[in-house]
């Protein structure tokens, strides 16, 4: 399975200050058959 992500780095005087990841849940939920589960948790419209 492979997934893309992208990573946001802020960088201040050479060291790393905040690293966030962002994903597409739902194509990982999917590739790993848990799609239904995650669909299940969501509160109804």
């Amino acid at each position: 399975m492979s997934a893309s992500f992208i990573g946001v780095l802020r960088v201040r005087d050479g060291r790393i200050m905040l690293w966030r990841e962002y994903q597409d849940v739902l194509r990982v939920a999917a590739a790993t058959g848990r799609l239904p589960d995650l669909l299940a948790s969501l509160p109804a419209a």
